[in-house]
């Protein structure tokens, strides 16, 4: 043991620290790492601006400044380890599996910074995975404009410019400025001085991409695991609840759901093309016979957490209305009692002594789609025309009009002989 820390063995052991091949004299990895090191440059700097609202105070600097130091601390570990590896196939094949990733992510975090303020997360995961791809198509020639297609442009000239970058054929100092960033990025965290907020805990895109996609994905297995009981919950539900049925019914009652409308694009409220030409002239004729509500928005951003509240009668408050319980027992039946707890519109109006018919141009059954049709399939009837999934785009709306006119026209009555 006492040869083993001898000064001798140490003095070889910092020698052959000293005499290790440095990756960043390889252009490859010196490239490579300057243009990861600017794209995400470019997006935390964003995000930063985003998230903290454009206020520079010290807490901005110093956030930032920690995650480069955390971005240098993390890539170059991931550098030197490829490096490495020593089997250039092998390196040229991880360089390039991180470059195309982290260029990926650069795509989407800009796009969303520039569109919508706000880094990648969980919520536009969720929402890219209910839309399908015409609507994703639609919501791009919405959103895309000259000044991001300019922001990308001036991002691969960067790049570019890079890569036009010599080398250097020695960098005999990098071990010391890792280990510098390496002792002062462990000292923040053992000092517990960390400066982060709940949306800026990341250093670099492909974290932020992973812990997005992960808080997705997490969500919705869950509720694929729940999935199997609702129809059940719903049965104990509705047999526990006693309806006095309607004693003048009205024969015909149409509700229709159109996803992804849009009430600045209806003629109706004010939209400068006919595109309400019917609605429009009800409301000329009759307008006792149609009510245009104009201060209505959304409870959920998603149309799989907007529907759970619309076709239920689960709220923002959870249908709490006792104002003599105290805010502690208010809060924690928020927390614990799920849209599927309450009773849902297709139920109530079977209550009512309806004879219920969904017909629905969404998927049957899908990952993302299980709250409508859940809900749905607890009709007397329930037709889905697309019974292909969530990409199959071969039937439109307009394939319903016939299969409603069909169910509210009577059948012709027999004629005795």
């Amino acid at each position: 043991m006492r040869q083993l820390f001898s000064p001798k063995n140490l003095s070889a052991k910092l020698k052959s620290l000293k005499n290790l091949p440095n990756p960043f004299c390889d252009a490859r990895f010196f490239h490579a790492f300057l243009a990861l090191f600017a794209l995400n440059f470019v997006v935390l700097l964003w995000t930063h601006a985003a998230v903290l609202q454009f206020k520079y105070d010290a807490f901005f600097f110093a956030s930032f400044a920690y995650r480069i130091i955390m971005f240098f601390v993390t890539y170059i570990a991931l550098i030197c380890i490829i490096f490495w590896l020593k089997v250039r196939a092998l390196q040229n094949l991880l360089l390039g599996a991180l470059l195309l990733a982290s260029g990926v992510c650069y795509i989407v975090e800009i796009f969303v910074l520039y569109v919508f303020a706000t880094p990648l997360n969980s919520y536009f995961i969720i929402i890219a995975l209910e839309t399908n791809p015409q609507e994703s198509a639609d919501f791009l020639r919405t959103y895309l404009s000259l000044k991001l297609f300019g922001i990308y442009a001036l991002s691969a000239f960067v790049v570019w410019a890079i890569y036009r970058l010599k080398a250097p054929r020695h960098f005999a100092s990098l071990k010391w400025i890792y280990a510098a960033l390496f002792l002062l990025a462990f000292a923040i965290h053992l000092a517990g001085v960390r400066p982060a907020t709940p949306t800026l805990r990341h250093s670099d895109m492909l974290y932020n991409a992973h812990r997005a996609i992960n808080k997705a994905l997490k969500s919705t297995l869950a509720f694929m695991k729940e999935y199997k009981n609702l129809n059940a919950k719903f049965d104990a539900l509705a047999a526990d609840l006693q309806v006095q049925k309607s004693s003048e019914p009205i024969d015909n009652i149409v509700l229709i759901i159109g996803e992804s409308t849009q009430r600045g694009k209806l003629g109706i409220y004010g939209y400068a093309l006919p595109t309400t030409p019917r609605l429009s002239a009800l409301k000329a004729k009759e307008p006792e016979n149609l009510l245009i509500f104009d201060d209505v928005i959304s409870s959920q951003g998603t149309t799989s957490s907007s529907l759970s509240q619309s076709l239920t009668f689960a709220s923002q408050d959870n249908g709490v209305k006792n104002p003599h319980e105290h805010e502690h027992e208010r809060q924690h039946q928020r927390e614990h009692k799920q849209w599927h707890e309450y009773l849902n519109i297709i139920d109530a109006m079977k209550l009512g002594g309806y004879h219920t018919t969904a017909i629905s141009n969404q998927e049957t059954i899908s990952v993302f789609g299980n709250v409508a049709a859940t809900i749905l399939a607890r009709a007397d009837e329930a037709i889905f025309i697309n019974n292909g999934d969530s990409f199959d785009l071969v039937k439109h709306d307009g394939a319903l009009l016939p299969v409603l006119d069909s169910i509210l026209t009577p059948p012709p009555r027999k004629i005795r002989a």
